[in-house]
């Protein structure tokens, strides 16, 4: 954690230095520090995503609605990332644009999730 913390106060200072002199480049330096971050979390994402994998196989019927999950979390995760990188960059408009597209799309993402339940909910009032 320190690593990270120590990571992102350096792109921190670097992108105020930088945005004195040269604003544009400050997007970028807030770009690579975003994709560093990540880089450095890769491996345990790896872990935290073998161990979701093991859940699932362990779930039965249940484990349908992992990758459901997985998939919204994702999007929404990317979506964030995108949005803050748009308000960085002085473009809140599009920011907003972004979330409300990522919002759109983890409903399209759960509409299996509310299908089934729905399904569900039908086979318990017909009983």
């Amino acid at each position: 954690m320190i690593q990270i913390a120590s990571v992102g106060l350096i792109c921190a200072v670097l992108s105020l230095t930088v945005r004195s002199y040269r604003p544009e480049f400050s997007v970028y330096i807030s770009i690579a520090c975003g994709l560093l971050l990540f880089a450095m979390i890769a491996a345990e994402l790896e872990d935290i995503i073998s161990y979701l994998y093991r859940l699932i196989d362990g779930a039965g019927s249940a484990g349908i609605y992992f990758p459901v999950l997985l998939k919204v979390l994702g999007i929404a995760y990317l979506t964030d990332f995108t949005a803050q990188i748009c308000r960085d960059a002085k473009e809140s408009g599009i920011a907003s644009k972004v979330e409300m597209a990522g919002k759109i799309l983890i409903f399209y993402a759960a509409l299996p999730v509310f299908t089934s339940l729905i399904r569900m909910l039908e086979m318990l009032l017909n009983i």
